[in-house]
């Protein structure tokens, strides 16, 4: 997807492949860009900040940078005009963020609201949460809330989500389920995932399920890890 966003000069991507008068290089993992500074100042405040505080400063070095995604920034500060990959979006848009190349993150944004799925979902979300994207965040989590079954059930990324993430979701009026034990087995499986350090969550996490029927509550304890971390007298009260 290529997407333009003002006009550039049309000496601009020249002096870039050219390497004309540059007079700053940015070092990345395995590759080097020699650039200019005052192009990089019309794209991206962490570079005019950079500057303002080090006028002298020469060489970057980035080595935590992806080179593929570095080329992208580079390319769009010269061109404005914006080439990614459904691949690249989200690596793109988290460098951007540190960069605040701002017209990238919210490019990025609008990309990664257009296809969401239940594979990417949490990843998305994630993200977005880190980064403190609002409307990013808001489309996914709609999407979580509307496919929540299937989420929980075969995203891969399912068990990465935060407590509080989790806590929001079950908790949430707008959760899209058949019945209350899906919510209970989404769970489970969220804190079977590690269970010495989450099973302290359970509590508070069970007082967000609505299901009651403890012959079900009974059968699952058994053949969950929670077991080994949770007193049943937790889970069914009077039960031992």
């Amino acid at each position: 997807l290529r997407v333009n966003s003002t006009t550039a000069g049309p000496k601009m991507p020249q002096a870039l492949m050219l390497g004309e008068l540059c007079d700053f290089v940015i070092q990345v993992s395995d590759r080097d860009f020699k650039t200019h500074k005052i192009v990089l100042c019309n794209s991206s405040h962490y570079f005019c900040e950079l500057f303002n505080n080090n006028p002298e400063m020469k060489v970057c070095c980035l080595p935590d940078v992806s080179a593929n995604v570095m080329a992208v920034i580079v390319e769009y500060a010269y061109s404005q005009s914006l080439h990614v990959t459904e691949e690249t979006t989200q690596l793109l848009m988290e460098t951007a963020e540190c960069f605040k190349i701002w017209r990238i993150v919210s490019d990025c944004s609008l990309i990664l609201q257009q296809n969401i799925c239940t594979n990417n979902c949490i990843s998305r979300i994630i993200l977005a949460e880190h980064i403190a994207n609002t409307s990013l965040w808001l489309k996914v989590s709609y999407f979580i809330l509307r496919h929540f079954e299937d989420v929980a059930k075969s995203c891969p990324d399912f068990c990465n989500l935060s407590e509080g993430h989790l806590k929001y979701f079950i908790d949430n009026s707008e959760l899209n389920v058949r019945e209350e034990r899906i919510v209970f087995k989404a769970m489970l499986r969220w804190i079977n995932y590690a269970s010495k350090e989450r099973c302290r969550f359970f509590p508070t996490l069970m007082s967000k399920v609505t299901i009651k029927p403890e012959h079900y509550i009974l059968c699952t304890y058994a053949t969950v890890s929670l077991a080994f971390c949770l007193p049943l007298g937790l889970l069914v009260p009077n039960a031992c």
